[in-house]
């Protein structure tokens, strides 16, 4: 076949290739706009329905990323702060199931709002069956966890509380590591999790002797560190539960956020009732569920709505280096907040405790970063092996800035057989539905 008239990169690949992954990798590793590329010709036809337009959404300007990043960051620390500064004489006098409740039920309304938005066509009940089940061990983890963070924020101090939580991801590729996912580390995020854990240590151990002004351990003792050993295990045993439950059923986004919040707000509905003698079903009123809450309870109820569809924005209108960066400013701020109102204390061990854990998430992170292609990487190595796919297609990824790593997992281009296995590596997939947490 003779090869096509040179055209625009997109117009040519839209020509020669109709397969929907083809479609997605093109519009996220294409070579720079205009840049010619010569491809050959496909005879075979095309149905008009192979090839739908896909809206790519909009990216943001610089002032406008930043601010996105911004908020993010403060919606991620503000929870631990928000619940500390709810607390009174250091108790937790509102029922945290309740205030669990009400978040889930914000988060279920923006769901509402953005699956009618989509108007696409409602699934059938069999594939909303399969959801329901698929969410079940998801959302009973999240609730356990979501309501025991009250107790995590009594007992150790917020800011050291945020930099321990970034430990989830050594659990989640603990956990990708055993059977059935069998998925591997990559030497980099080994290194980033070592060093991590150090930098973790070094925290605790800047803290161990320290106590607020009512004379409460910033660490919890050896209390807290089980109880963050036992929150950390179950976030991530629901972050790799939640990533199944995506991906092995075929609703939309917004919809499978529907099923998983409205479990979110079932079982705390039923775990608020049934754990405090003066509510009940039969008397259940909204004065009777909001008890105690002040205007503190109602702003942990708002950050705990909008943290999780704040990473989201941000993985889809910035990119995954922007979330690493918003993860590293969380700390930043919970730290320099629990300093000034909760006693933290700034000593020498703990700014360099500090900046290990920023430089670890960096590490770990390190293939999510490449130059010019903010999410090209995870993409590609999602991908299946790409032999038989249209020489534009395999041109284009030989020319891309990330060509190296999926060339060398798969063998495409150079006439190479797809390795063997299938092995799949630990990305930001499980990392980031314990976004559905907050």
């Amino acid at each position: 076949a003779a090869p096509t008239p040179l055209l625009p990169a997109k117009e040519q690949v839209a020509a020669a290739s109709g397969g929907a992954l083809e479609r997605l990798l093109l519009r996220s590793a294409s070579p720079t706009p205009g840049e010619p590329i010569e491809v050959e010709h496909d005879d075979s036809p095309r149905s008009s329905v192979d090839t739908p337009s896909v809206v790519e959404p909009a990216k943001l300007s610089g002032a406008a990323s930043a601010l996105l990043v911004l908020v993010c960051a403060c919606l991620i620390s503000s929870t631990g702060l928000l619940t500390r500064a709810a607390e009174v004489d250091g108790q937790v006098l509102y029922s945290p199931f309740a205030a669990s409740l009400f978040s889930e039920l914000g988060k279920l309304a923006i769901g509402v709002v953005w699956a009618m938005a989509e108007r696409t066509p409602f699934p059938p009940p069999a594939e909303l069956g399969r959801a329901a089940l698929a969410f079940v061990p998801p959302a009973l983890g999240y609730v356990v966890v979501n309501n025991l963070r009250f107790t995590l924020v009594q007992v150790i101090n917020p800011g050291l509380l945020q930099l321990l939580w970034n430990l989830k991801i050594v659990f989640i590729g603990a956990l990708y590591a055993l059977p059935p996912f069998h998925r591997r580390l990559e030497l980099h995020q080994w290194g980033g999790a070592a060093i991590l854990v150090a930098g973790t240590c070094a925290a605790e151990a800047s803290q161990w002797e320290v106590s607020d002004s009512d004379g409460n351990s910033m660490t919890g003792d050896a209390w807290g560190m089980a109880l963050v050993a036992v929150s950390l295990t179950l976030t991530s045993a629901s972050a790799v539960a939640c990533e199944h439950a995506y991906k092995s059923t075929d609703l939309s986004l917004p919809r499978q956020n529907i099923v998983l919040y409205s479990y979110g707000a079932g079982l705390n509905l039923l775990a608020a009732t049934a754990l405090r003698e003066e509510v009940s079903l039969a008397d259940l009123s909204l004065s009777s569920l909001t008890q105690h809450f002040s205007g503190w309870t109602w702003a942990v109820v708002a950050a705990q709505s909008l943290a999780g569809f704040s990473v989201g924005a941000v993985f889809k209108y910035v990119d995954s280096v922007a979330q690493v960066f918003a993860d590293v400013c969380a700390m930043i701020v919970a730290a320099a907040v629990s300093h000034f109102l909760f006693g933290l204390a700034l000593n020498r061990l703990f700014l360099v405790a500090m900046l290990t854990c920023a430089a670890a998430l960096c590490v770990y992170y390190a293939d999510k970063l490449p130059p010019n292609t903010p999410c090209v990487a995870r993409l590609l190595r999602r991908a299946r092996p790409l032999r038989g796919h249209s020489p534009a297609i395999v041109e284009m990824l030989r020319s891309a800035p990330a060509k190296n790593e999926l060339v060398r997992e798969q063998g495409i281009g150079d006439g190479g057989e797809s390795r063997p296995g299938g092995e799949e590596r630990v990305g930001l997939a499980g990392e980031r539905c314990e976004s559905a947490q907050y």
